[in-house]
């Protein structure tokens, strides 16, 4: 995504009160030009729908003096009742409290992150975004284990401290699964586990296979048959690259 190329607000003058569809990349001066020149006030953009960013420079921290200022600009520039898709291209701690605290009254359905997220961070911003149906990202880290941590641990944690993460996710498209297929197969069955609509993963062609392999010797451990019967489901319904 190229970077911002004007001195000032010129392509965003007469547009505030149509602009539905935005992608725009960002480096702190832009951002600060930009902000100065009052084009991402909150509900300045009352129709926006679809927005992408993408944040050079180090980081959005660098961009914003606080993580709830970064909430309030991704969540806050377009209403919340139009608001519909958002990508953006990092999401750390303590971005994710931020986020908590202000997505849950937001209407995003679709979330697109171009970092690798962890596993858990995956799981908090499912919860926070209650309308969430799509959700785009690298296969997650599993962080805050120890690195030898079993399958079978990672499923009593989810069992023993989620219940209900969402009603509406069903569908996950991971574009990478750079860390081992394992990892993204077992992030899939686990988010499945609490997210009981979700229904279809997807990734690319070239990854569908091994993908599915690593699912189903998961599904066939002992410590996942009791739930196979709702991964199988997922498993045979939804494993389709968009590349196909």
């Amino acid at each position: 995504m190229p970077e911002y190329p004007f001195g000032d607000d010129v392509v965003f003058r007469g547009n505030a009160s149509t602009l539905k569809y935005l992608e725009l990349g960002l480096t702190s001066s832009t951002a600060s030009l930009l902000r100065g020149f009052n084009v991402f006030m909150p509900g300045s953009h009352p129709l926006l729908q679809h927005a992408t960013f993408e944040f050079y420079e180090g980081g959005v921290l660098d961009l914003f003096a606080t993580p709830i200022d970064y909430a309030q600009f991704v969540l806050g520039i377009g209403p919340r009742s139009h608001m519909r898709s958002i990508g953006i291209s990092s999401v750390r701690q303590p971005l994710l409290s931020a986020f908590s605290s202000h997505g849950a009254h937001s209407c995003i359905q679709v979330l697109k992150l171009s970092n690798t997220p962890g596993l858990w961070d995956v799981f908090t911003l499912v919860k926070s975004l209650p309308l969430l149906t799509d959700l785009h990202t690298c296969a997650p880290a599993i962080d805050n284990f120890p690195y030898n941590a079993t399958k079978e641990e990672l499923l009593v944690h989810v069992i023993s401290n989620y219940t209900l993460v969402s009603e509406r996710l069903r569908f996950w498209h991971i574009s990478s699964s750079c860390g081992g297929y394992d990892k993204a197969a077992l992030s899939v069955l686990l988010l499945a586990l609490v997210c009981p609509n979700f229904t279809h993963a997807a990734t690319f062609h070239c990854q569908r296979e091994p993908l599915m392999k690593a699912m189903e010797e998961i599904i066939d451990s002992d410590a996942f048959q009791p739930y196979a019967p709702r991964l199988r489901c997922l498993l045979f319904k939804g494993w389709n690259s968009k590349q196909d």
